[in-house]
């Protein structure tokens, strides 16, 4: 998953971590913990973001707080709850479902060491606009 205005950089798990582990951007190797997997079927245009480590853990929204703006996302085991489920609005911005006001954010401007965040979705914001890119 990269950032629509830098393409160049990637979310990024860190290698060999488990659920809890944030996700961050970072230049775009190839290597396994920067490729995802997006999961539907769930009806509602809902999907689940799965890393693609071996590990069966999803990009969630923090389970102590699923709701609350300005929290980091976070790493769960896989477990279709609502909290791990997003819809993708027509601008490439992934809106929760856990609470439809909150997108996949930045902590900070699109960059390197930028850490994956629920804020409130704004449109005009580049660091909540996402590209997926089948062919690396």
């Amino acid at each position: 998953m990269e950032n629509n205005s830098h393409r160049n950089l990637a979310w990024t798990q860190p290698s060999g971590q488990s659920a809890g582990a944030r996700v961050s951007l970072k230049s775009y190797t190839g290597s396994n913990n920067q490729c995802w997997k997006i999961l539907g079927g769930f009806g509602g245009g809902r999907i689940e973001i799965q890393n693609f480590q071996g590990t069966e853990l999803c990009l969630s929204a923090n389970q102590a707080s699923p709701r609350a703006n300005g929290v980091a996302m976070q790493m769960e085991q896989c477990l279709s709850r609502t909290n791990q489920m997003f819809v993708v609005l027509r601008t490439n911005q992934y809106q929760l479902v856990s609470n439809s006001a909150l997108c996949i954010g930045l902590n900070s401007p699109v960059g390197a060491g930028a850490v994956v965040y629920q804020f409130n979705c704004n449109n005009s914001s580049p660091g909540q606009h996402w590209f997926v890119d089948n062919n690396p």
